[in-house]
Protein backbone atom coordinates (compact mmCIF):
# COMPACT_ATOMS: atom_id res chain seq x y z
CA UNK A 1 0.00 0.00 0.00
CA UNK A 2 1.47 3.18 -1.23
CA UNK A 3 1.83 5.98 1.37
CA UNK A 4 -1.67 8.18 0.56
CA UNK A 5 -3.55 5.15 0.67
CA UNK A 6 -2.07 4.69 3.92
CA UNK A 7 -2.76 7.97 5.22
CA UNK A 8 -6.22 8.59 3.98
CA UNK A 9 -7.36 4.76 5.27
CA UNK A 10 -5.76 6.64 8.73
CA UNK A 11 -7.49 9.46 8.51
CA UNK A 12 -11.03 7.98 7.26
CA UNK A 13 -10.42 5.30 10.28
CA UNK A 14 -10.34 8.28 12.61
CA UNK A 15 -13.23 10.08 11.46
CA UNK A 16 -15.51 7.32 11.82
CA UNK A 17 -14.68 5.74 15.09
CA UNK A 18 -17.40 5.79 17.55
CA UNK A 19 -16.65 7.79 20.84
CA UNK A 20 -15.80 5.75 23.49
CA UNK A 21 -18.64 5.79 25.84
CA UNK A 22 -18.25 5.50 29.82
CA UNK A 23 -20.34 2.65 31.40
CA UNK A 24 -23.35 3.71 33.48
CA UNK A 25 -22.32 4.56 37.50
CA UNK A 26 -24.13 3.14 40.37
CA UNK A 27 -25.67 0.22 38.18
CA UNK A 28 -25.97 -2.02 40.93
CA UNK A 29 -27.44 -0.07 42.83
CA UNK A 30 -30.19 1.24 40.76
CA UNK A 31 -31.16 -2.32 40.07
CA UNK A 32 -30.68 -2.91 43.93
CA UNK A 33 -33.77 -0.13 44.37
CA UNK A 34 -36.51 -1.65 41.56
CA UNK A 35 -35.75 -5.48 43.19
CA UNK A 36 -36.29 -4.29 46.13
CA UNK A 37 -39.20 -2.32 45.40
CA UNK A 38 -40.83 -5.54 43.53
CA UNK A 39 -40.16 -7.15 46.86
CA UNK A 40 -41.47 -4.83 49.20
CA UNK A 41 -44.40 -3.68 47.36
CA UNK A 42 -46.68 -3.15 51.03
CA UNK A 43 -43.97 -1.41 52.98
CA UNK A 44 -41.21 0.57 50.49
CA UNK A 45 -39.82 1.79 53.49
CA UNK A 46 -37.37 -1.32 54.14
CA UNK A 47 -35.80 0.24 51.00
CA UNK A 48 -34.82 3.23 52.42
CA UNK A 49 -30.96 1.49 53.63
CA UNK A 50 -30.82 0.33 49.59
CA UNK A 51 -31.74 3.63 47.98
CA UNK A 52 -29.53 5.79 50.70
CA UNK A 53 -26.75 3.78 48.40
CA UNK A 54 -27.63 4.38 45.45
CA UNK A 55 -28.57 7.81 46.88
CA UNK A 56 -24.95 7.91 47.76
CA UNK A 57 -23.13 6.79 44.80
CA UNK A 58 -25.01 9.09 42.49
CA UNK A 59 -23.62 11.71 44.82
CA UNK A 60 -19.97 10.33 44.78
CA UNK A 61 -19.97 10.02 40.57
CA UNK A 62 -21.35 13.54 40.19
CA UNK A 63 -18.72 14.90 42.29
CA UNK A 64 -16.04 13.06 39.98
CA UNK A 65 -17.63 14.01 36.86
CA UNK A 66 -17.67 17.70 38.14
CA UNK A 67 -14.09 17.58 39.45
CA UNK A 68 -12.98 16.75 35.66
CA UNK A 69 -14.57 19.50 34.33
Amino acid sequence: MNEVTQRAKEMRDKEFKLPHRNPMPCLVEKDSCFECYGNHVKDPLKCANVVKAYADCVRKARQEVSSLG
